[in-house]
């Protein structure tokens, strides 16, 4: 009988800035999405206002042409299954929303701490610096020390309806 490899899971991290119209890039500063395996993208969002004519979050008239920074945060919000914001009051809960489309699953939103969010985005970009390019990678192995990725294997890949599926 032959042995069985495991194999090697990669993750790549990729600031959202860089996939939108130049025009557009600054309102997705601070912006990255996670791809993990075979486990939906997850966007970590800096710190979204919920204000209550916006709230869930929907699309904007054009999607690609977000009006200011909260739209654009709200955008990912709304088109991503997973994602990962700041908020201290609901650190440490999550909350799906409505799904855009009855075929598409509910987003899902993971709250942390601000003080968290701030370790994530620094672990984020410097993931980021690793891996330029969508096709690019790094065994999940030679990060796994970092906060945000013990922060999705325990809480976000544990906790979702997308649990085993790396």
């Amino acid at each position: 009988m032959k042995p069985e490899r495991d194999p090697v899971v990669m993750i790549n991290v990729r600031p959202y800035a860089l996939e939108v119209l130049p025009d557009y890039a600054s309102l997705f500063t601070g912006v990255f999405l996670v791809e993990l395996g075979s486990a939906p993208t997850v966007g970590f969002v800096p710190s979204v206002l919920r204000r209550a004519d916006a709230w869930p979050p929907s699309l904007p008239a054009d999607p690609d042409r977000p009006q200011n920074l909260e739209e654009a945060r709200r955008l990912i919000l709304a088109t991503h299954t997973l994602s990962v914001t700041p908020d201290d009051q609901r650190a440490g809960t999550s909350e799906r929303l409505p799904p855009l489309d009855l075929d598409m699953p509910s987003p899902e939103i993971f709250y942390v701490s601000t003080r968290d969010f701030d370790i994530y985005e620094h672990e984020l970009a410097a993931v980021a610096e690793l891996t330029p390019f969508v096709t690019s990678g790094v065994p999940v192995s030679e990060v796994a020390d970092l906060r945000f990725v013990r922060f999705l294997f325990d809480r976000v890949l544990r906790d979702s309806a997308h649990a085993g599926r790396i």
